[in-house]
């Protein structure tokens, strides 16, 4: 896909948590290769060893070539240690390593524009037997400040072995993928008006009740119940447009093999127990049809609403629909199997 979004995702972390530096971007590489070509957003890992060497205080040289602005999100990462003080900044502003520094800009910067977004992990597994007790004490104090009256509240994930934390890693990342290409989906005004209500829900920290507003939004999206924008039902989710579909990710060898059927014109069975994500994956191949396959290919829904009665009845009616459809233009020829549960598996 070309014309991808790039998540520029900066990581402060002091040497003892270069294992869970390396999960990062063994996590970033995975799901750019996963995700980005389905979604259109790719993440860019950045952190200090990648800058150029250069003349002057060490973290004015990181922040010049690596700026606050031009990150989308900041992970922050510690252990035992907090990291060398510095020295002053050009403000005159002094802090007690390089990773709080960049952690103090980030959270000026989100509050000044909402962005970067801020994830922070704490390491919790046993500490080798010589620990630097000074710089243990610095952890300790700097995450006594994400208190809920402390200097900076907010919330931080602990994590025991590496491993851990490359899985929690990998799922906060995905979500926030996930979030990117939904609000990229929006129309224009509709984005517009959501970037304003979240400005508004920032300066008075109504985070949740902002939330239930925006899906109220999105629920009203389409100008008709159950109509999409260009016309074309959606069986799944009624009101949402279909250019916002279900999530349905991490089941890539199922979406590689239902693209695969649907390039060839071939029919895809879908079965399986109930709320275990039929319909959801149905929804994205729908809404991402023309995107993957090709402008020629656009989704057509068997009409259910009278087949609930018996497997017999509606066989029959997607044979007759099958036919149908099969002397149109190239549609996407998706039919869902029934198992003995009829009704259950149509709902």
């Amino acid at each position: 896909m070309t014309n991808q979004k790039v998540i520029t995702v900066f990581v402060a972390s002091p040497r003892d948590v270069a294992k869970e530096r390396q999960c990062l971007f063994k996590v970033t590489a995975h799901l750019n290769h996963q995700l980005a070509e389905h979604l259109g957003v790719r993440l860019e890992l950045k952190e200090w060893r990648q800058v150029a060497p250069g003349m002057g205080r060490p973290e004015d040289v990181i922040l010049d070539q690596l700026p606050v602005e031009t990150w989308d999100v900041f992970i922050g990462l510690l252990w035992l240690r907090f990291g060398m003080p510095p020295g002053p900044n050009r403000s005159g502003e002094d802090h007690d390593s390089g990773t709080e520094e960049e952690f103090r800009l980030a959270c000026r910067a989100q509050k000044e524009s909402g962005r970067p977004r801020i994830l922070f992990y704490r390491c919790t597994r046993s500490a080798p037997v010589s620990v630097d007790t000074k710089q243990l004490r610095e952890v300790q104090r700097f995450f006594a400040e994400f208190a809920p009256k402390g200097k900076n509240p907010g919330l931080f994930q602990d994590f025991g072995e590496a491993d851990e934390f490359e899985k929690m890693v990998e799922k906060h990342l995905t979500g926030l993928l996930i979030e990117e290409y939904q609000a990229s989906a929006l129309p224009p005004r509709m984005r517009a008006a959501k970037d304003q209500r979240a400005a508004r829900a920032r300066s008075s920290r109504g985070h949740e009740a902002q939330a239930s507003r925006d899906q109220s939004l999105l629920t009203s999206a389409a100008t008709k119940p159950g109509k999409t924008s260009d016309g074309w039902r959606n069986p799944f989710i009624v009101g949402v447009p279909i250019t916002a579909p279900a999530d349905f990710f991490g089941r890539e060898r199922e979406i590689s093999f239902c693209l695969a059927r649907l390039r060839g014109m071939q029919s895809v069975s879908i079965t399986g127990e109930r709320r275990i994500g039929k319909s959801s994956l149905l929804h994205y191949l729908t809404a991402t049809a023309r995107e993957r396959l090709g402008p020629e290919y656009r989704p057509a829904w068997p009409n259910t609403h009278d087949t609930r009665g018996s497997a017999s009845r509606l066989g029959s009616t997607l044979v007759r629909r099958r036919k149908f459809l099969a002397k149109a233009a190239p549609l996407l020829p998706t039919l869902v199997r029934m198992n003995t549960a009829v009704k259950t598996d149509v709902e």
